[in-house]
């Protein structure tokens, strides 16, 4: 059973609109009552944020809580980082919501758009980083 999201935030910076992607994932786990989770994230900040409770960002505070009150009454969770490239398909859902007219949309199946991404994700592919080389000054 597969299941997605998406939403449009308007105009807001790459991190707030990341965690407002996890909390809704996290939403959709509790309406699943899925017992095991193992999220992946390309936000590294939200990762280290939510491995240091003490750490504050005042900004995005309530939304944080929202994440940490939803992660405390999960029985199994692993929260990682993953490289963007290897997160294809939730860059797509998140490109679907900037051009969707409704606040959020809940899907039992996936967009026509997302069934590419979806097949490079299951056959294990995804795009690897590149590091310009740049010369050294002599």
């Amino acid at each position: 059973m597969g299941r997605g999201f998406s939403r449009s935030l308007g105009c807001i910076n790459s991190f707030t609109a990341e965690l407002w992607g996890f909390r809704d994932g996290l939403m959709l786990r509790n309406s699943l009552q899925l017992t095991a989770v193992d999220i992946q994230l390309d936000a590294i900040a939200i990762v280290q944020l939510l491995s240091k409770p003490s750490d504050a960002n005042l900004a995005v505070m309530p939304l944080l809580e929202d994440c940490r009150q939803l992660i405390s009454h999960m029985d199994q969770v692993w929260i990682r980082h993953c490289y963007h490239e290897a997160n294809s398909s939730s860059d797509c859902l998140a490109r679907i919501g900037t051009a969707q007219d409704n606040n959020f949309i809940s899907y039992h199946d996936p967009p026509v758009d997302l069934m590419e991404f979806l097949s490079s994700n299951k056959a294990g592919l995804y795009y690897s980083r590149t590091i310009a080389d740049f010369p050294l000054p002599s």
